[in-house]
C-alpha cells in the first residue's frame, strides 16, 4: 500500500500577500530533486487536507511514495527552509 507523508508548513502573511506564486513555482521544482523522482510517484501541493486538525499550517506537501513504511523517507523540509 501506497504511503502519504504530509508535510504542512506556515507561509508567513508578507509571502501570501507577495509573493506566494513565486514560493508554489518553486515548490512544484521539489518533484525533479533526485529522492524525490526515485521514491514519490507524485507530490501534490496545497491547502492542509485536515481543515480545524492544520494547527495554524496552511499550505501543505502530498508526496505519494512508491514505497510503503518504513522505506518512505522522502523528507523535503530542508529544501523548503532554504527558499
Amino acid at each position: 500500500m501506497p504511503v502519504v507523508h504530509i508535510v504542512l508548513v506556515k507561509v508567513k502573511q508578507a509571502v501570501l500577500s507577495n509573493g506566494f506564486d513565486e514560493l508554489k513555482a518553486k515548490c512544484e521544482t521539489l518533484k525533479d530533486l533526485p529522492i524525490a523522482a526515485s521514491k514519490a510517484k507524485e507530490i501534490k501541493w496545497g491547502p492542509p487536507a485536515y481543515p480545524g486538525r492544520n494547527e495554524g499550517y496552511n499550505w501543505g506537501e502530498y508526496p505519494n511514495c512508491s514505497r510503503t513504511l518504513p522505506g518512505c523517507s522522502l523528507h523535503v523540509s530542508a529544501h523548503l527552509r532554504k527558499m
